[in-house]
This record gives C-alpha cells, structure tokens and sequence, in this order.
C-alpha cells in the first residue's frame, strides 16, 4: 500500500503547475507550487547552505521557516513565525556482520 501512497502523491504534484528557476551554475534557485515556494542559497563549494519556506498570505509572500545546512551534517530550523530553532545532527555509521 505505501508504494500506491508514493505515486499518488507524485501524480498529485505533477498535475499541480510548480514554477522551478535555476541558477546559472545549474542549482535550483526556488520552486514555488500553488501558495508555498522554496528558495535555495548555495556555497562557493555549490553546497546547499540555506533553505527558505515560504506561504502566500494575502497576496504576498511570507518567510515561515528557514533552515541553515552546517559542515554537511547538521541542520539548523528556525521557525521564523514562532523564533523556535531545531537542530538536526546527522549520525553516519557502519554495520559489520560477521
């Protein structure tokens, strides 16, 4: 059943029309889908380094969160309507059988 949930929802977003600009490095700069839109801001590495959502609210578009991608294994999410912050550490690990 989950695989028919996953394609649902990629036909759902297909069938929506999403807006999607690019970079000239050829990195996407922003989507934006119906009333929410992401925007990306890279290193001089061309690694992801922030991510800002935002919704439309009265014709206008409003930052609700942004999340700040540090040294490739952590994240940080600012909730920029409430001022709470969360952050995110990404633990790599190997398993061994023997």
């Amino acid at each position: 059943m989950k695989p028919a949930g996953i394609i649902l929802r990629f036909v759902f977003w297909q069938q929506q029309q999403a807006g999607v600009s690019h970079y000239a490095f050829d990195k996407t700069q922003s989507i934006t889908q119906g009333s929410k839109r992401l925007e990306f801001v890279y290193g001089p590495d061309l690694s992801r380094k922030i991510m800002k959502y935002y919704e439309k609210e009265g014709g206008n578009f409003v930052l609700k969160k942004t999340k700040y991608y540090i040294l490739g294994n952590t994240e940080k999410e600012v909730n920029n309507v409430t001022g709470e912050t969360r952050t995110l550490a990404l633990v790599v690990s190997s398993a061994f059988i023997s």
